[in-house]
This record gives C-alpha cells, structure tokens and sequence, in this order.
C-alpha cells in the first residue's frame, strides 16, 4: 500500500515554489558576484582594490542575509512549525547549502506528489493550478 501524498493548500505551494526559486537565484549571484569581484581584486592589483575589496565584502553579506532570510521562508513553507534548526543553519556559511539540499529535495517530493511539473530551478509558482 502506497502512503497517500500530503496535501497542501495552494496558496502554501505557491510560498514553497517561490521561496525556493528565491534562494537557487540568490545562491547563483552569490556565487557569480563572489567569482567576478574576486577576478577584479586580482586584476587591480593594488590600484583601487581597497574600494573593490569593500564593495565585494558588502555585495556578499547583502545576499548572504537575503540567502539566509529566504531560506527561512523556504524551512517555514516546507517544515511549518518545526522550520527553526533549518532557519538557523541558514545563518551559518558552508551548513546553509546543506540546509538548502534538503529543504529543496522535499520541497520538490511535495510538488511531484501534488502532481506539480519540477524544473531545473524549482517550480514555477505560475504552474501551480
């Protein structure tokens, strides 16, 4: 006997699919602003890399914080009540991808479950009947 998928309500499926194309894009200009500023400290040499090294330091704790705010809308989404050890490995650096794998497998269980297409980058919120 196959166990029965979970149902939820639309409106929380459209906040689970939202939520986690906001982290997968986060994580990528994370990581595309961390590659680019860091071959521009190297391609300055010692000219104005003072600058690039503050504009680099504040880009990455601007969408660090914003990785880890929606990484708890995400855990909240997905876990409800029970979200807040996945909120705070968000806050801290290698263990939030570990957070996001996780988050994202189940999220993407849930919406195959609920008979929802996955694509690469998630759900698209606006495929979600």
């Amino acid at each position: 006997m196959e166990p029965q998928p979970t149902k939820f309500s639309r409106e929380r499926l459209v906040t689970m699919a939202t939520a986690q194309r906001n982290v997968i894009r986060l994580y990528l200009a994370l990581i595309l602003a961390s590659f680019f500023l860091s071959a521009g400290l190297i391609a300055l040499g010692e000219g104005i890399s003072g600058l690039v090294q503050v504009v680099d330091l504040a880009t990455r704790l601007v969408l660090f914080v914003m990785v880890a705010l929606e990484g708890g809308r995400l855990a909240r989404a997905v876990e409800g009540a029970n979200a807040m050890a996945y909120q705070i490995l968000f806050w801290i650096p290698c263990l939030s991808i570990v957070a996001l794998l996780v988050l994202s497998s189940r999220t993407n269980r849930i919406m195959k479950e609920n008979g929802i297409k996955v694509g690469f980058l998630g759900v698209n919120p606006a495929n979600i009947p």
